[in-house]
């Protein structure tokens, strides 16, 4: 996300060329980041078509970042050349259990209202970044807001959609919009967040709705696991049994 964006503000050829290797290891890594791949390809279509003339980049260099998408891809997991047969078997098997109840529908978005806190937070701070976004640059908003969308369509019909790490790919796009939502309704409430202390400020605020329910969860992981303390029971009070 960040070589793409940086290629779309500068027009740096191997920024975009960096997004496109990134999205296809990242695809390697876990195909549901999938949806979030075009975002390289967004960042050069709105040069391309935005742009002005004497900026545009070449058709040449578009087709050299989507067939990076694959290429890294492949290289990162080669057994899927290697074994074909049995990537496609699996590939399918998983596409089944992927609609094996019901679509996740609105779940979806509500994951993403609420990517990095609760609803109430999370929400309207992306309203207001989107709107932002839109104001002052529709093409920058399409970058950012189209693979989003993408994402969150794939994701409506599966009943595996509704799973949060589902939208890991998107989770950078999202933070920028509300970012951006925190900005707007700062200055229309005349906060000076251009103050470090006022800045430190309203970033934890807007961390510790979230930061609350994952510091628990966080400490729940370091409580001794039941399965070692059972056995430890069993060995301190049940008596060993030879052979009959």
């Amino acid at each position: 996300w960040g070589a793409a964006l940086a290629y779309f503000a500068w027009g740096e050829k191997r920024a975009l060329l960096a997004s496109a290797a990134f999205a296809g290891l990242a695809v390697s890594t876990q195909y549901t980041a999938a949806p979030a791949a075009p975002a390289p390809l967004a960042a050069f279509l709105a040069r391309r078509l935005g742009g002005r003339s004497a900026e545009r980049p070449s058709w040449l260099l578009g087709a050299a970042a989507a067939a990076l998408v694959p290429a890294f891809f492949f290289a990162a997991s080669p057994y899927v050349l290697l074994d074909h047969a049995a990537f496609r078997r699996d590939l399918g098997d998983h596409a089944t259990l992927e609609f094996a109840a019901a679509p996740a529908g609105l779940k979806v978005l509500a994951n993403a209202a609420s990517f990095g806190g609760p609803l109430w937070l999370c929400a309207p701070l992306l309203a207001a970044g989107a709107l932002e976004l839109l104001r002052r640059d529709r093409l920058l908003a399409a970058v950012i807001g189209l693979p989003v969308l993408v994402h969150i369509a794939v994701l409506m019909p599966s009943d595996k959609g509704a799973v949060f790490r589902y939208l890991g790919g998107s989770l950078p796009a999202l933070a920028l919009v509300a970012g951006m939502g925190v900005e707007a309704l700062a200055r229309l409430a005349r906060v000076p967040l251009k103050r470090p202390g006022v800045r430190a400020a309203v970033l934890a605020a807007l961390m510790l709705p979230g930061g609350i329910p994952t510091a628990r969860w966080a400490l729940s992981l370091r409580l001794p696991d039941t399965r070692n303390l059972a056995a430890d029971w069993f060995a301190a009070h049940v008596p060993a049994q030879g052979p009959r």
